[in-house]
């Protein structure tokens, strides 16, 4: 396994990943004050994100959020302008905040921000769409989605917005009974933290029956969708063309 950057930008994930041997792995070096840099990128170096991130966990999960205002996000969906403080009663005194100081960033033709959970003061405002998208208040109206649009267990959530004509719409999402948020196509899944909550001691024991049932289900269609792909290319031939 080997240490790589998903790519050589200011807030690019670093995960590990089986060795190439046809293809030369990224080189790190130490920094005099013990950092560590990409060589060919040395004003970056590894740290961590300002808050913990939002993350996809079994839909009956201690960890799992959530949210205090989840009746008004489905009574204001399809309501422009009417955005929803993400505030969370299975972990009190916090919200849904962006994961890095730097709110927003820009990859090309496409706007994102990581959504982490921290102060209830500096709680994202969001709402749904008719399509079920979340849309967010920050940079103009970014859209929920897994990374990759992959509904993984242990996949980040993040939201992004495409900078050109028909940019590609926002994951599908749902509210559930007991407040929590679960992606249209993986129930047995819901937003979560790896940060200990409260979600099973606030939640019925009815609605726990019913998470737990889900969490069993399995859900086969959790690769990345053929229009993220075709997005995916249509931006690296757009950026190519530009350079």
């Amino acid at each position: 396994m080997v240490f790589e950057p998903f790519n050589t930008q200011e807030g690019a994930f670093m995960y590990l990943a089986v060795k190439d041997m046809n293809k030369p792995g990224t080189k790190f070096i130490i920094n005099e004050d013990r950092s560590m840099s990409p060589k060919l990128c040395p004003t970056l170096c590894i740290g961590v994100s300002t808050y913990p991130m939002v993350l996809l966990v079994a839909r009956d999960s201690p960890n799992r959020a959530i949210f205090k205002y989840s009746s008004e996000l489905l009574r204001e969906k399809g309501a422009e302008g009417n955005n929803i403080s993400l505030d969370l009663i299975s972990h009190p005194n916090c919200a849904l905040v962006p994961a890095l100081d730097q709110h927003v960033m820009k990859s090309g033709c496409i706007s994102y921000s990581y959504l982490g959970i921290g102060p209830a003061e500096n709680a994202l405002k969001a709402r749904f769409s008719k399509r079920n998208e979340i849309i967010f208040e920050i940079g103009g109206g970014l859209l929920m989605r897994a990374v990759s649009n992959s509904l993984a267990f242990g996949n980040f959530i993040i939201c992004t917005k495409d900078e050109f004509l028909m940019a590609r719409r926002g994951q599908q999402f749902m509210v559930n009974e007991e407040g929590s948020i679960s992606p249209v196509e993986a129930p047995h899944l819901a937003l979560g933290f790896q940060v200990p909550g409260k979600a099973n001691t606030i939640v019925s024991d009815e609605l726990i029956a019913v998470a737990r049932s889900l969490a069993g289900v399995k859900i086969q269609n959790t690769n990345p969708d053929f229009l993220n792909n075709l997005y995916q290319k249509y931006i690296c031939s757009i950026i190519s063309k530009k350079e």
